[in-house]
């Protein structure tokens, strides 16, 4: 198989296609961080109810950095909110709400839901859609409000929408308002997105010839012979001392030979790996008692190439903990 070696690109900052625009992800993270704020940290919802919610949750799925359920607790505990207020026949909704307003607040959860697709959402929304399938509502995908595409027309909207906002970041304070507005301004972002460029004079490497492949092949060969000599059944460190974030490492610079693997490296991968699920604590972090955020990002990395199915739970646990340490950019 042949071996590309990735180019190494040294990319400038991102500026945005025309002087007068600034620079989009950075305006939509600033509103962003206000709506997260107003986050209820208790119950996971925004503002007061299904509808609000169900908004946000869709101005952080379509900003620039698409937020998905695994970046936090803003976007999960809001998603299984929303969950948490639907009826057995399928729709969602406040508390004592009105027959005649579950249509719109279970469509409103339905198009958040549609842009989180995954294990915890998969059923709810199957419901939800069914519902509004037999109540009329063929299509639960969000309700795309159309926004123009004409540049100019564009630019003068993008500057009326900032000069408009509040030095937090909102929309006069206004958790709807500013959600749509995020909304809006995501919707121009890719009219204005450049692309990385090279520094003068950069230039990306060239691929490997057939030659050149061979030989780093063997030279990939030869290192992994030398860690698999140091190798304690899969574990590496001290004599009798394995080391959980050496192992974690070895075994991501393994995980670079190419696949199919020799039998026997691929073995020791698969028994590291097992025995560095082992050391799984209950907050989902794998460590020894020290360094814990470190390891576990290591041991996350190595897990993340194997394909058997319970080194991935042990790594969604595992990601889980670590998105738990980050610093919230509300705070």
């Amino acid at each position: 198989m042949r071996l590309l070696l990735p180019a190494l690109l040294l990319a400038a900052p991102v500026l945005s296609a025309t002087s007068d625009v600034p620079d989009l992800k950075d305006e939509c993270d600033r509103s962003v961080r206000w709506l997260r704020a107003q986050q209820d940290r208790k119950t996971g919802a925004y503002g007061d109810g299904i509808e609000s919610t169900a908004l946000v949750l869709r101005a952080l799925a379509e900003s620039p950095r698409q937020y998905v359920r695994r970046d936090g607790p803003y976007v999960a505990d809001a998603l299984d909110f929303v969950i948490s207020h639907q009826d057995e026949a399928g729709w969602i909704a406040d508390p004592g709400t009105p027959t005649s307003v579950r249509l719109a607040q279970t469509r409103a959860a339905a198009a958040a839901m549609y842009l989180y697709v995954d294990a915890e959402t998969t059923r709810s929304l199957g419901s939800a859609v069914a519902w509004l399938a037999k109540n009329g509502v063929s299509d639960p995908a969000p309700s795309s409000t159309t926004y123009s595409d004409d540049r100019v027309v564009a630019e003068a909207r993008i500057t009326q929408l900032i000069a408009k906002r509040k030095a937090d970041g909102s929309w006069d304070g206004d958790l709807q308002t500013t959600a749509s507005n995020v909304l809006e301004l995501s919707a121009y972002y890719p009219l204005f997105k450049s692309k990385q460029a090279l520094p003068d004079g950069a230039k990306p490497l060239p691929e490997f010839t057939d030659a050149n492949a061979e030989q780093v092949n063997a030279a990939l060969a030869k290192g992994a012979q030398f860690l698999l000599d140091a190798s304690m059944d899969g574990k590496w460190g001290a004599p009798d001392r394995p080391d959980a974030g050496l192992t974690a490492m070895v075994i991501g610079a393994l995980q670079a030979l190419p696949a199919p693997r020799p039998q026997k490296v691929q073995r020791t991968i698969d028994a590291g790996l097992d025995w560095l699920v082992t050391l799984q604590r209950e907050d989902g972090s794998i460590h020894q008692g020290m360094l814990a955020n470190y390891v576990t990002s290591a041991v996350v990395l190595a897990l993340a190439d194997s394909a058997l199915a319970e080194h991935q739970a042990a790594m969604l646990r595992a990601s889980d903990f670590l998105i738990g340490l980050q610093a919230s950019e509300a705070t």
